[in-house]
């Protein structure tokens, strides 16, 4: 209660006076305005962190889709007589008991692991989004949003119902 009353003896009614126009005329305003986008990436750009962890993510996204284009193999083919090799030049992570070759696998591995995880993170931040508007405006608002979410799924899924009742038909006049 004390550090509030010295507080109060210091404020007077002078600390309240207008400004007069010249005070603003004065201020130099000489600094460029930047978007979100460009705040955003200065602001990572100054994380070490942050950058190398960018470099790792586009370094496996080259690794992992740019990669298997590059290699002489495919990740199904066998290579005759050269069934469960060590690392060597030809195969730098050698090849399994099929004679296929390990690293254009580990490539096709590492795509698949990536684009699960993006799956995963959409459908995370769906459910995300889907409570915390559920729980600013109520259940309209839910299935509003689950409605948005759903519905291009909901397309591919008709057609494929469609699809299969067309060639289940054609499927039957063959059978028989």
């Amino acid at each position: 209660m004390k550090n509030i009353l010295t507080l109060q003896n210091k404020i007077s009614p002078d600390d309240f006076t207008p400004l007069d126009e010249t005070y603003f005329q004065k201020e130099n305003m000489d600094t460029e305005e930047i978007g979100y986008w460009k705040a955003s990436w200065i602001r990572l750009k100054s994380n070490k962190i942050a950058m190398t962890a960018l470099v790792l993510i586009v370094l496996m996204m080259i690794f992992a889709f740019i990669g298997p284009l590059l290699s002489p193999y495919s990740y199904d083919q066998q290579v005759r007589g050269d069934e469960a090799l060590w690392p060597c030049l030809a195969h730098p992570f050698g090849t399994d008991r099929l004679g296929r070759d390990i690293l254009v696998r580990c490539m096709i591995g590492t795509r698949i692991s990536m684009i699960v995880g993006l799956l995963v993170c959409y459908a995370f931040g769906t459910v995300w989004f889907m409570v915390a508007y559920a729980r600013s405006t109520g259940a309209v608002g839910l299935m509003a949003v689950l409605g948005w979410c759903v519905f291009p799924f909901i397309i591919p899924d008709l057609i494929k119902i469609a699809l299969a009742y067309v060639l289940s038909g054609k499927v039957r006049k063959y059978a028989r």
